[in-house]
């Protein structure tokens, strides 16, 4: 969970920086990546607290993804 906090800070910075300089920002995979190493990484994927935590993250990498697309 912490590569995915870490990795959705560094693009939430990516994004505002370029929308204070207005400019674009570029496609980045890192987001999707780093999800992907959550899920596979959890010991009991089927859990309740498991399925919160992908569900919070797939919610944010979503929003983020979004964000992108406007400022991109």
């Amino acid at each position: 969970l912490a590569d995915v906090a870490r990795v959705l800070d560094k693009r939430m910075a990516e994004l505002a920086q370029a929308t204070r300089e207005s400019r674009r920002v570029t496609r980045d995979g890192s987001l999707r990546a780093a999800l992907e190493r959550l899920e596979s990484q959890l010991e009991t994927p089927d859990s309740p607290e498991s399925r919160f935590v992908l569900e919070r993250a797939r919610a944010y990498v979503d929003a983020v993804t979004r964000i992108a697309r406007l400022t991109g």
